[in-house]
């Protein structure tokens, strides 16, 4: 009997009242409120309250609403944005959600530091904050920063505190209503609850992370400059940076909490972050005569509303045999549909990785000759590839053999996109003349579509996991070697240069870190992560995780060929020849995985 089958074990605590359709449902393992929560988290909810006051405080207070007042009339919506995660959490309270409630806390908290530096960008240095909703700086006079800025520095800081304390079972004592929340007892129905809805939110959370790195805003005024993370002051950078990859973390900690409560809080703690930091951009975009409508803000609402969403579906979760005494059912996953849902993913991310290469990156007005887009011809060998595994989904049999194929090879579009989009977002940032073309949307679109396919095929992999002994599991020795030669021919070939030419410097892992450096870090990281995982994988599944492996280093080998017309005298360098060794010894491993099939095979029929 395995994990996903195991009969959630009945309980002496009484079960919910029947309760009317459409009613949100009170759970009996969610039936917690002020009386009966943790004292701990009690505390958190009030220093979440306190933080909430300073930032509407702080909001108010602006930086200087005498001679830098902001672009509109922006207190009302800042202080409403402020208050809400507490709302949200005093309403789930009141409703006895507290596991919810304390989620919430967690999920603001983790966008919290992030908020604290870009803030911090004030008050070191105004000029550069490019706040609009703040103050609107209209010449060269630096305003003095004043209370405000402190005071939403001090807010965020709250926040942060809070979600500390509300963080795991926040103190309560052992066989406490509370603490039995996160019994181990229950994770059965906690992953098939939340199971549904990881690979979404992840998806959502992506689109907000980008949106949220792009520039708030476009601008006609020389002292109101959105830049983003590219060109823009250190400290609001890092601090976008840290949120970005906060709503991440935020999406990966709700796919993996212990009960759906605790995942919808976390959501909804991160969306109201998110929408925190882009709603203001938006409205401030549309209601101020010299700033116009960018499109990372808006994509980042709508990311944000996703992760609503998915979290009033969190909420309304109700297992079987809880709430009105049915019998229990058996939870489990359907593996088919994750591979159906992850082989139309595949198709949708090489077509868009095909549309992107054959679109413009960027257009500009009539009489401007725009160069030639080399960069995105990386985007033609990584969508084929993906596309074709994902087509090889479709087939009950090869589905599951094929898919760690899938799950790695997708990040050969991370890797070709993030060289385009790199290319793309610094010719916006240095001329006013360009325009983001079709291309760019489509290369966004396909890095955004592969991520849902690895987290797709990450689900499928787990569902497929839990039926499967892998108690004796043991390292396989053959690999161990061309493995190890492949994880260090890996770091050369992502890290050294891939082309060589004079006075030409490109992106890199240790110098000229840039948006296609982020590339180059996920490529490594998926050949890295293959390339282990297979050392202890069933055969089948570590071929395919190392031609997985080889498909991606294979495609930056093939960087040269098709990219080297972008600078004259361009060679290959020392990083293709390191990328053509590492998909041999990749591939060698692979046959040597396979081999051990057939031998092992024909040990069980006697031969």
């Amino acid at each position: 009997m395995t994990a996903r089958t195991r009969t959630p074990p009945k309980t002496s605590r009484p079960t919910s009242a029947p309760r009317t359709k459409g009613a949100l449902p009170i759970r009996q393992s969610d039936g917690i409120g002020w009386q009966s929560m943790p004292p701990r988290l009690r505390i958190a909810l009030a220093v979440a309250a306190a933080g909430a006051l300073f930032v509407s405080a702080g909001a108010i207070i602006g930086v200087d609403r005498t001679k830098s007042p902001p672009s509109f009339a922006s207190a009302p919506l800042l202080v409403v944005l402020a208050l809400l995660p507490i709302i949200a959490a005093a309403a789930l309270t009141v409703l006895r959600r507290a596991v919810a409630a304390a989620g919430v806390l967690i999920g603001a908290a983790l966008l919290a530091a992030g908020r604290a530096l870009i803030d911090l960008q004030i008050v070191v240095d105004p000029l550069l904050a490019a706040r609009p909703e703040l103050f609107a700086i209209t010449d060269v006079a630096k305003p003095p920063p004043g209370v405000g800025p402190w005071l939403l520095i001090a807010g965020h800081v709250a926040a942060l505190v809070a979600g500390l304390l509300a963080a795991g079972r926040a103190g309560s004592a052992p066989g406490s209503p509370y603490a039995e929340e996160f019994d181990d007892a229950s994770r059965a129905d906690a992953m098939a609850d939340r199971r549904p809805v990881a690979g979404w939110a992840l998806a959502a959370a992506g689109v907000a992370a980008l949106g949220l790195v792009t520039a708030p805003f476009g601008s006609d005024n020389a002292f109101v400059v959105g830049t983003g993370v590219l060109g823009g002051p250190a400290l609001a950078t890092v601090g976008t940076l840290l949120a970005a990859a906060a709503v991440l973390a935020g999406a990966a900690m709700a796919a993996s909490a212990p009960r759906p409560g605790l995942s919808a809080g976390v959501l909804i703690g991160t969306a109201v972050a998110v929408l925190a930091i882009a709603l203001p951009a938006v409205v401030a975009a549309t209601t101020t005569r010299w700033l116009h409508v960018a499109w990372g803000p808006v994509a980042a609402l709508v990311a944000a509303l996703a992760l609503l969403a998915l979290a009033w579906r969190q909420l309304r979760v109700e297992p079987a045999g809880e709430s009105d005494g049915a019998p229990s059912r058996p939870v489990t996953l359907d593996s088919a549909r994750l591979h159906q849902t992850m082989s139309l993913l595949g198709l949708l991310t090489g077509a868009a990785s095909l549309a992107a290469a054959r679109s413009r990156l960027l257009v500009a007005d009539a009489g401007i000759e725009l160069p030639v887009n080399y960069s995105s011809r990386l985007l033609v060998p990584a969508g084929v590839v993906v596309g074709l595994l994902g087509l090889s989904q479709m087939g009950v049999k090869w589905a599951p053999i094929v898919r760690p194929a899938l799950v790695v090879a997708s990040a050969a579009v991370v890797l070709a996109g993030a060289s385009a989009l790199d290319t793309s977002l610094t010719a916006l940032g240095t001329s006013d003349v360009v325009r983001p073309g079709s291309g760019t949307l489509l290369t966004a679109g396909a890095l955004l579509l592969a991520a849902a396919t690895a987290c797709c095929g990450a689900l499928a992999g787990g569902a497929e996991r839990d039926d499967v002994d892998v108690s004796d599991r043991a390292v396989n020795g053959t690999l161990i070697t061309p493995v190890t030669a492949a994880v260090v021919l890996a770091v050369g070939a992502f890290g050294a240069p891939i082309l060589r030419a004079a006075g030409y410097t490109p992106p890199g892992l240790w110098s000229n870190f840039r948006l296609a450096s982020w590339g180059l870090l996920v490529a490594l990281a998926a050949v890295i992560a293959a390339a282990v995982l297979a050392l202890a994988s069933r055969p089948p599944r570590a071929a395919a995780l190392l031609l997985g492996a080889a498909t991606v280093v294979a495609v930056r080998a093939l960087e040269p060929t098709l990219t080297s017309g972008r600078v004259a005298g361009a060679t290959p360098g020392t990083g293709t020849w390191l990328s053509a060794a590492c998909a041999g010894a990749l591939v060698i491993a692979a046959v040597i995985a396979l081999t051990k099939r057939r031998t092992a095979d024909a040990e069980d029929n006697g031969e």
